[in-house]
């Protein structure tokens, strides 16, 4: 489903609590996974897999951020909007949850 009153978004949609599932946006991934991997191998089977983890159990809450892309949220805690952002050239952002620029 791609309704998140059916309890979770499909693997390559995003959605909080009480919201329509929407599509991963162009420089994410949205994938929760079955065994968090932790950020540094997050981060690494991003750029080699295309996907945090290997196993996604669902959709996830927020997109995730691949290589040289940022996650940007705004609005309330209720009504949460995000975005990703392509990182400027001389910036290098790491992708994955943590969110981080190296």
């Amino acid at each position: 489903p791609t309704n998140v009153t059916a309890c979770h978004c499909l693997p390559g949609y995003y959605g909080v609590a009480g919201e329509t599932c929407i599509a991963c946006p162009l420089g994410s991934v949205c994938c929760d996974c079955t065994d968090p991997p932790g950020a540094a191998l997050e981060i690494q089977n991003i750029a080699e897999q295309g996907t945090p983890c290997d196993t996604c159990r669902s959709g996830s809450r927020f997109p995730i951020p691949t290589k040289n892309h940022l996650l940007s949220i705004v609005g309330s805690d209720e009504q949460p909007d995000a975005f990703v952002i392509r990182c400027h050239a001389d910036v290098n952002c790491l992708g994955g949850s943590a969110n981080t620029c190296a």
